[in-house]
């Protein structure tokens, strides 16, 4: 049987139930998907917790989901919250757990492979990515992220109880539920054992999830998409050899390189995959990373985000890249930052259109001057002073016409 994450809807609040692998059983997609979804509704949401922990990078997906919801998103830790899902829990608004619920802080763990810049490289990432995990951690309990380092990020696993996570400022409250199963010693092997790489030969699911790696498939992969996938394989269609020209594809790798790691495939799986899995996830923080530059400096606007998120998925950072540099702001969105919404003495017909319509139906004689303007069309002017004897209450109603006029007059002076 395979657990998903789902939304659960109810009269009074939301549920999504992060239960499972994170990047595996539990994917960033359907989480932020469900979110939305959730947030739409205008109710709490509830995510109540049961993962071992998973995927680091995943992870920071569904972090930044919650971060950017506006919804109230309250944490519940019902089993275990191990690795990264102790983190993901940090995000909540409010954060509790069960009286016989468990949760794991540790540092970070990968796979590197290559020559002494590359494991430089890698080590330099991974302790990038620790700083941050401890910083999110860190606003949690009211501490510093170096104290976080040092006490929870120190090569041990942590285990803590609800009472000591409580102490501990890391969780808000305790609730009371039927006593579950604690974490077992069989648990906390298996949890160690994949932080080492390795797998029991006796678990299906386990061998299911690496089966479906070496196949290129993500871990929702039924029985049938694998036995496709092999056979594929056999008759030489989409193997695992496609994954090096993906990676010359999208600049991963270069053309001299191919043949050293078309070999690292056929002598050393394992470790091609683990540095082939490296490269995609540097790629697709390099991707997250320059969407994030563009949106700030104007380049791209927050409706284009997923069209040029699928470009760099399909083609890569380095020609996303490419794109963004050639790629004029958008003439909207320069206009906008460079306009001054204090004083609108200023702004042009489409201004007014564009960014304030309703402040310009509700002043017909600035629509009407604003209008001719543009057409170029001429008309009787109406002067400072015969608004004042004619119409004073206009000018009350609408301080930006009355403001030009004011500045028309004393230009003329």
């Amino acid at each position: 049987m395979r657990i998903k994450n789902r939304l659960i809807v109810g009269d009074e609040k939301n549920t999504i139930l992060l239960y499972g692998e994170i990047g595996e059983v539990i994917s960033a997609t359907d989480i932020k998907a469900e979110i939305l979804q959730a947030e739409s509704n205008g109710k709490t949401i509830e995510m109540r917790i049961n993962s071992l922990g998973g995927d680091v990078y995943s992870g920071l997906a569904i972090i930044e989901a919650i971060r950017q919801s506006n919804a109230d998103i309250r944490m519940f830790i019902d089993g275990v919250a191990a690795s990264m899902a102790s983190v993901i829990a940090m995000c909540g608004r409010h954060i509790e757990m069960g009286r016989y619920s468990r949760l794991m802080l540790h540092a970070v763990s990968a796979g590197c492979y290559g020559n002494t810049n590359e494991m430089l490289q890698c080590i330099q990432e991974m302790k990038k990515t620790e700083n941050l995990l401890c910083e999110i951690i860190s606003k949690k309990c009211n501490k510093t992220a170096e104290e976080i380092k040092n006490k929870y990020f120190d090569g041990e696993d942590h285990w803590l109880s609800a009472d000591e996570a409580l102490s501990l400022g890391l969780i808000d409250g305790i609730f009371d539920m039927e006593k579950i199963q604690e974490p077992t010693t069989e648990n906390i092997y298996n949890i160690t054992n994949k932080r080492k790489g390795v797998n029991l030969k006796d678990d299906y699911r386990a061998f299911k999830l690496h089966l479906s790696r070496l196949l290129s498939l993500d871990g929702h992969s039924d029985e049938t998409e694998i036995f496709n996938a092999i056979n594929r394989l056999k008759t030489g269609k989409n193997g695992l050899s496609s994954m090096v020209d993906n990676a010359v594809k999208k600049g991963w790798i270069n053309n001299k390189d191919k043949d050293v790691y078309i070999s690292l495939l056929k002598n050393d799986t394992k470790t091609f995959l683990k540095k082939y899995e490296t490269l995609k996830n540097e790629d697709a923080a390099n991707v997250i990373e320059l969407i994030c530059e563009a949106q700030n400096k104007g380049i791209i606007l927050a409706c284009e985000t997923d069209v040029y998120k699928s470009i760099g998925d399909e083609m890569g950072a380095n020609v996303l890249c490419d794109i963004l540099q050639m790629k004029p702001r958008p003439k909207r969105a320069v206009r906008y930052l460079n306009l001054d919404f204090a004083d609108r003495s200023e702004w042009t017909y489409d201004d007014w259109r564009n960014f304030d319509p309703k402040g310009l139906a509700e002043n017909p004689e600035l629509y009407k001057l604003l209008k001719n303007k543009r057409s170029g069309k001429t008309m009787e002017a109406r002067t400072l002073e015969w608004y004042r004897r004619n119409n004073p209450e206009y000018l009350e109603q609408h301080p930006d016409f009355y403001k030009s006029l004011i500045d028309k007059e004393y230009n003329k002076q």
